[in-house]
């Protein structure tokens, strides 16, 4: 969560409004065929230690109310198709 630590300084102590993030305990990785199931070793780039477990529809609406906070419009629903800057 490096880059939710650096959007959202403070984030983890603020449990008032945050969505319900579960820690990740353990990885399994494991190959799958229609009968059987076999472990495999965790790919280095697969280890999700650290890491939280969160729905994106709760995690993207609190992102748009911290959005809000900081007087950032939001239009839900409205695909960007290029930026606009005016000075």
């Amino acid at each position: 969560p490096r880059a939710l630590d650096e959007l959202v300084p403070g984030w983890r102590q603020d449990e008032s409004s945050k969505p319900h993030m579960t820690p990740v305990t353990s990885d399994r990785f494991e190959f799958l065929s229609a009968s059987r199931a076999w472990k495999l070793p965790t790919p280095p780039l697969m280890n999700n230690h650290g890491n939280f477990i969160v729905s994106l529809s709760q995690l993207t609406r609190w992102l748009g109310e911290k959005a809000e906070e900081l007087d950032v419009g939001v239009l839900p629903g409205f695909a960007a198709s290029e930026l606009v800057v005016e000075d």
